[in-house]
């Protein structure tokens, strides 16, 4: 192992208070990576795999309490040197295609003879790799670390998870309010299209901030990724639809209005209909990567269509989102540019279209997903996979797990507690600041910064809000379910949590 690496190690053995609250220390999470293997679509659900999703679970957690802290991003570095991060991009091709063809085959028997745990972390596991991967990407060098195929069949996934976002996960977050005995009254089945659609739309969220960090380094990656955005995908044709219709924007009865933030639905007071949300701020700065950005510009074929809706965008940009996210005054200068007739066709060859003379005559072409998805006998998989990963055996599986999930919500409290002192020394630090230069306290809205300027949302720091804000989550804190912080899904884990109670007295009838 190389000499810094291993000194890094070293330093995440001396850490004081913050050795105690971990979940897995630098050595832990070194055989853990060690360990990450390739999934085959056969294998998902057997005890292999849950190992693996439940190592994948805690190197999310301890990542993201490493961001928190500011302590040594060991779980990044050992990803990086171990050339893991291809292994997690594979998974996520795995899970996606068995839940796209194996899912709809198993849904039923999953529903009636599988606990809703074992369903539920199957499903869950492509958000659980989203969610590691966000949190590492938001890194230059792991970004470059990841091999060009692989790049590009992410480039792909989150251009997948975006077509989503715009259709599908509108029908999610309009999903009628129900009652305590609607809610009851629901089958096995539906509540598991629930979970799945739950699982679904963290995924895609998580997809949409690894393509903006795509986009952030998109001039250090291979130059088939840029091509993949711009040409294949047209990464800023499916961005404007979230700027007119966020997915993550709802309106409820009585005319409330609900957002998503901080990983749950929020009801926003009618002063703060315009603070935009971090969602939001991900989608503008992958448009102001993708259109302000010289290179990409000359790559990007602008007709008449492009041109006038990329004008739309103009309407939106008032003072208000431009104080919130001052970077976007570069986007507004393109777009009176390109109004005026100004853009990237002036620097073309003559007698050339702007995008005509760089494209590419070969073109690279991810094969993976392509290759998961020929050959195969999905219901003679469905079959097998009914007999052997969902059968008797997922019974003893579910009692093995219990000690591994108990063991992450007691960090999970941990890492709530810190948190809030955390905030409260913000809040102090920010009041002491502001009374020693006589300023009005700030109002919270999200152009203001803290003390330590990690919390402003402008060009450079909001890099840090999106990425290194752990989510918010319900937890078991002190035998009371309390709204807490976790780095992985949203108020699903609510219902995982209930769920304890089924899966002990599951284990217990093993016994």
């Amino acid at each position: 192992m190389a000499g810094p690496l291993q000194q890094m190690l070293m330093r995440s053995q001396e850490g004081t208070g913050a050795a105690s609250t971990a979940l897995v220390n630098a050595y832990e999470a070194e055989q853990l990576i060690e360990q990450l293997q390739f999934t085959q679509l056969q294998q998902v659900g057997d005890a292999r795999f849950l190992k693996q999703h439940g190592a994948i679970t805690k190197l999310n957690l301890q990542a993201h309490l490493n961001a928190q802290t500011h302590s040594d991003e060991f779980v990044l570095e050992l990803l990086v040197s171990l050339d893991k991060l291809s292994v997690l991009v594979q998974e996520l091709l795995v899970i996606e295609v068995w839940k796209e063809q194996l899912y709809p085959l198993l849904k039923q028997h999953l529903a009636k003879n599988v606990d809703s745990a074992t369903s539920y972390l199957v499903l869950y596991h492509e958000a659980a790799v989203a969610n590691l991967l966000e949190v590492v990407l938001y890194h230059g060098h792991a970004c470059e670390a990841i091999s060009d195929d692989e790049l590009l069949e992410l480039a792909d996934w989150c251009m997948r998870k975006l077509a989503y976002l715009n259709t599908e996960a509108h029908n999610h977050a309009n999903l009628p309010e129900r009652s305590v005995q609607d809610t009851l009254g629901l089958s096995p089945v539906q509540e598991l299209e629930e979970k799945r659609a739950e699982t679904d739309f963290t995924a895609a969220l998580c997809g949409l901030t690894i393509l903006r960090y795509l986009t952030d380094h998109i001039t250090r990656l291979p130059l088939g990724v840029t091509n993949r955005l711009l040409g294949a995908h047209d990464a800023v044709m499916a961005l404007l639809p979230l700027v007119e219709a966020p997915p993550w924007v709802r309106q409820r009865k009585r005319g409330k209005v609900e957002k998503f933030i901080s990983s749950r639905w929020q009801e926003v007071l009618p002063a703060d209909h315009l603070m935009i949300t971090q969602l939001d701020g991900q989608v503008w700065l992958c448009l102001v990567n993708l259109l302000v950005d010289p290179a990409c510009r000359a790559k990007y074929y602008m007709d008449d269509y492009r041109h006038s809706c990329i004008l739309k965008l103009r309407r939106h940009l008032n003072e208000l989102l431009l104080d919130q996210l001052p970077v976007l005054r570069q986007l507004s200068r393109v777009l009176d540019e390109m109004s005026l007739g100004v853009s990237s066709a002036a620097a073309a060859a003559p007698g050339k279209t702007a995008g005509a003379g760089s494209r590419l005559i070969l073109e690279q072409v991810p094969l993976l997903r392509e290759s998961l998805l020929k050959g195969n006998d999905w219901q003679a998989i469905a079959h097998n996979q009914q007999k052997k990963q969902f059968g008797p055996a997922a019974k003893q599986l579910a009692k093995d797990r219990l000690e591994s999930m108990l063991q992450s919500f007691e960090l999970m409290c941990q890492m709530e507690d810190q948190q809030q002192q955390q905030q409260k020394q913000q809040s102090q630090q920010a009041a002491g600041s502001s009374s020693a230069i006589g300023a009005t306290p700030s109002t919270g809205s999200p152009g203001a910064a803290d003390a330590n300027g990690d919390a402003a949302i402008v060009a450079a720091p909001i890099k840090v809000v999106c990425s290194r804000q752990v989510r918010a989550t319900a937890i078991l804190h002190q035998g009371q379910f309390t709204q807490g912080l976790y780095p992985v899904l949203s108020d699903s884990w609510l219902d995982l949590v209930c769920q304890l109670s089924s899966l002990i007295s599951v284990c217990q009838g093993g016994n």
